[in-house]
């Protein structure tokens, strides 16, 4: 991984963009804030670990109240000089087959489908930015949640 994180520089993604269906009727739609706020065992079961370290994990989860399927992955830098890790999590609705070998896509590559949820904690930054990314022809916007 290279420094500055996985979506540092961002570069175009390998292939196509795709349209991932859009989870209209899921909370995490509906309710990112809320559903955020909340533990995410809570609030999903976990179908499947594609992988898990200390600072990577790749799972296949489902919304407990709509059935909806997501595949989450987070990543975390270490910041060795001052401990402030930067952090990037991405939620991609999927259907059960809509992703080939999931477990192999890069993170920013994760980020070529449309829509997703995306929780990003940059070094330096008090908050995390969140916000639903849906539109596949502009640049984002921060704070956009749709």
């Amino acid at each position: 991984m290279r420094r500055g994180g996985p979506f540092a520089r961002p570069g175009p993604a390998e292939g196509p963009r795709r349209a991932m269906m859009t989870p209209t009727s899921c909370r995490l739609w509906r309710d990112p804030e809320g559903t955020l706020a909340r533990r995410m065992e809570e609030v999903f079961e976990r179908v499947e670990t594609l992988y898990q370290s200390s600072h990577d994990w790749r799972y296949v989860l489902r919304c407990r109240e709509c059935g909806q399927l997501y595949l989450f992955d987070f990543h975390e830098d270490i910041d060795w000089e001052a401990g402030d890790d930067p952090s990037w999590v991405t939620y991609l609705p999927i259907a059960g087959d809509a992703l080939d070998r999931p477990a192999e896509l890069r993170q920013m590559d994760l980020r070529a489908h449309r829509p997703y949820f995306m929780k990003d904690w940059p070094k330096g930054v008090e908050k995390p930015v969140k916000r639903w990314v849906v539109d596949t022809g502009h640049a984002d916007r921060p704070g956009q949640v749709h």
